[in-house]
């Protein structure tokens, strides 16, 4: 399993290529930053060897919605990624 962490953030699970990590920060002097990023399949990163089948997830992952304004301006977001192997 993939899992994607932003500055500042938890991991959030990869759990299928397509899906979306919705990522919200608030950034000074701008408001609150609303972005996704788009999860890559396993096999993509690791090879179908090495990856279990992948999981249907419906409800929302990532940072938790604010009801404040926000600005459509992009920022780069520093992105670690933790692969996890599981046997």
């Amino acid at each position: 399993m993939l899992f994607i962490k932003t500055q500042n953030s938890k991991f959030y699970p990869c759990y299928q290529g397509g899906q979306f990590i919705h990522v919200e920060k608030r950034v000074y002097g701008v408001g609150t930053v609303r972005t996704r990023i788009v999860c890559p399949s396993c096999t993509e990163l690791c090879g179908k060897l090495f990856c279990a089948p992948e999981k249907i997830v419906t409800e929302r992952i990532g940072d938790p919605t604010r009801n404040k304004s926000h600005s459509p301006i992009f920022i780069a977001i520093s992105i670690s990624v933790l692969m996890y192997h599981a046997l």
